[in-house]
């Protein structure tokens, strides 16, 4: 946005926050879809084989070693 209109972009911005236009129906095909996407990257081999190699990268309490779960 413009700097002009800096004040404005952010009331639009902080709207959008509070009041998603995604119907809740919605909000739920999306997320099963992401949770069914996470399910299938879990069990691919190019992840599997990077999750291998950042476990002997990186020590245990690494942060990049969260992963993300098909669970809700």
């Amino acid at each position: 946005m413009l700097t002009d209109h800096f004040d404005r972009g952010m009331e639009l911005l902080a709207d959008n926050e509070l009041h998603p236009a995604l119907p809740e129906s919605a909000f739920k095909v999306v997320q099963q879809q992401t949770a069914d996407a996470v399910a299938g990257q879990l069990q691919s081999p190019e992840y599997l084989v990077s999750r291998a190699l950042d476990a002997g990268l990186y020590p245990k309490s690494d942060p990049s070693l969260r992963e993300a779960t098909p669970a809700r």
